[in-house]
This record gives C-alpha cells, sequence and structure tokens, in this order.
C-alpha cells in the first residue's frame, strides 16, 4: 500500500493496521456529510414537514398510520362544505373524484344547474360526492315550516297562524248562545215535559212571576196573606204546565203578565189552604186555570 505520510485534520483517512501510518486522505470530514434536514438531500422531506398540509403523515405507536391523518374518502364520512345556491352554482360544484368522496353542500336557493345529470335542486335538498359522480338527498319531503311559522311551535301561534273560523271544521251554523239562553223548538220542549215523571217542588213565602225552568214543576205558595202569580207572555215553552198549592192561609190570585191571557171555568184563585190547582199554556200566550179554585 501507498500514499502520503500524514492526513489533513478533520478529514477522513486511511490507516496501514501494520505500521499505524496513514496512507489515503479522503478529502472530506464530519461537516461535508449531509445531516437531518439538510436542503442537500435532494427530493428529501424533512421533518418538519410531518403531519402537516402536503408534508407525510407519521406512524404511531403502532407503527400506523393514525385515522386523523387519513382522508375523509377513506375513512367514508360525510363533510360539511357549506350551502349551495342551485341557480347561479355558487360555490361551483367542482367534478367528483376520490378526495371529495363524502363532501356535501346544502341547497339554500332552489335552481336547475346541471350538475352529472341532477336539474331538479330545492331548498333543503343535500348534493353529496360518492367520489366518482354527485348524488341528489331529496329533503324536498320534509316540512320546511308550518303556516309561515318556523322552529319550535306553540299550540296558541299556531291556532293564531290557522286563524280557523267555525265553517272550517264543519260548525257554521252553531251559535255561541250560553246554554240557559238557547232556544228550544217545541217539539223538544213537549219531549222535555214528557220526560219529567217527577213534579219538583218550589217553595215561595212572596207573590211570584213563572220563570221557564218552572214547567212542570210544583210551586208551593207559603203565605198567610194574599199572594199573586204572574202567568207570563212566551217565557214557557206552548205545551207547559205548573202545579200550585196554597201551603198557607193567603189565598193566590192568577194574574195575566204583559201580553198574556188567563182563562178558567171555575175561578181564577186559590179555594182555600191546601187548595190544589194547575195553570196550562198551549201556545206559551194564553194560560188555563183549572183545579180547587173559586171566583
Amino acid at each position: 500500500m501507498s500514499g502520503p505520510g500524514s492526513a489533513t485534520a478533520g478529514h477522513f483517512a486511511a490507516f496501514d493496521d501494520l505500521s499505524g501510518t496513514s496512507v489515503e486522505d479522503s478529502g472530506v470530514g464530519p461537516a461535508d456529510f449531509a445531516a437531518i434536514d439538510d436542503s442537500r438531500i435532494v427530493g428529501a422531506q424533512q421533518t418538519s414537514e410531518k403531519g402537516i398540509a402536503n408534508g407525510y403523515a407519521p406512524l404511531g405507536a403502532d407503527n400506523k398510520v393514525s385515522t386523523a391523518h387519513l382522508p375523509d374518502a377513506v375513512l367514508g364520512a360525510l363533510k360539511y362544505q357549506g350551502t349551495w345556491n342551485a341557480s347561479t352554482n355558487t360555490p361551483a360544484i367542482p367534478a367528483a373524484d376520490a378526495n371529495s368522496k363524502g363532501h356535501y353542500y346544502i341547497v339554500t336557493t332552489p335552481g336547475g344547474t346541471d350538475i352529472d345529470g341532477l336539474t331538479d335542486w330545492l331548498l333543503g335538498d343535500w348534493i353529496v360526492s360518492n367520489g366518482a359522480s354527485w348524488d341528489q338527498v331529496d329533503n324536498t319531503d320534509a316540512v320546511v315550516s308550518v303556516a309561515g311559522l318556523l322552529g319550535s311551535i306553540s299550540a296558541a301561534s299556531l291556532k293564531l297562524a290557522l286563524a280557523l273560523v267555525k265553517a272550517d271544521v264543519g260548525l257554521g251554523n252553531v251559535n255561541d248562545t250560553a246554554d240557559g239562553a238557547k232556544p228550544v223548538s217545541t217539539a223538544q220542549a213537549t219531549a222535555d215535559l214528557a220526560a219529567k215523571s217527577v213534579s219538583a217542588m218550589q217553595y215561595k213565602t212572596g207573590s211570584y212571576t213563572l220563570v221557564a225552568g218552572d214547567a212542570g214543576q210544583t210551586v208551593y205558595m207559603d203565605n198567610a196573606a194574599a199572594t199573586n202569580l204572574t202567568l207570563p207572555a212566551g217565557v214557557l215553552p206552548a205545551g207547559s204546565f205548573v202545579n200550585f198549592i196554597q201551603g198557607n192561609a193567603g189565598v193566590m190570585s192568577f194574574v195575566a203578565g204583559a201580553g198574556a191571557t188567563r182563562i178558567g171555568r171555575n175561578g181564577l184563585r186559590t179555594a182555600g189552604q191546601y187548595a190544589m190547582c194547575q195553570a196550562w199554556t198551549y201556545d206559551g200566550v194564553v194560560w188555563m186555570v183549572g183545579g180547587d179554585v173559586q171566583v
């Protein structure tokens, strides 16, 4: 072997194992070799580019790439991209590819933009990439609003918005008259009277005028002095009758009210204490008096 007897400090050199003398000076030292992140390594990516965009994915402790560094297309997940105007194609929908698989937009403005042959885009529809083309998720059957109301709708607000009237629910001929003021047909009044098998007793201690509720009942006049019983017109329905008892010494006289007529074959006053009689009207105006009466 041959070579110089010495080498430059810091250079790598070859030595003769037997003599221990330098036989070759390489002309290079450690500084001439590329270190980590040395840009002189052509085409290599630096450690600073690990796990960032356009860099490279690191391996985990299991010697595998974590899902955080895998594209959505591999995972099969949907990824919201924003809203889409299907009338103006804003933002412009790109051609579907493997990188866009799972990307979707929600239509906020209906339109007819042709995306892979689909042109009927309505409010609420989704446009979703399957990695090769764009598909449509038709959400137009979903309820967007009710009577112009959005969000959580209370019964009160819905009722106000609908503004329903009686005719809308088939009750156009129904009135809101109070029960006590509702008119009763002659047929109904007759049926009601026929249904009364027991006459209710009303106790009166002074003069009294009949009311509609007295039909078919018994009025017990309990007064030591004379009293008047007024027979009204148009208050009790046709066919009504009322029973009377003079329960005390006071004689009761039947008096015709305004517009009413009273008639009686034997008289128009009770005959005395414990006398029993009846007044009956065939039309609600003319009253006929009979029973234990006197002139």
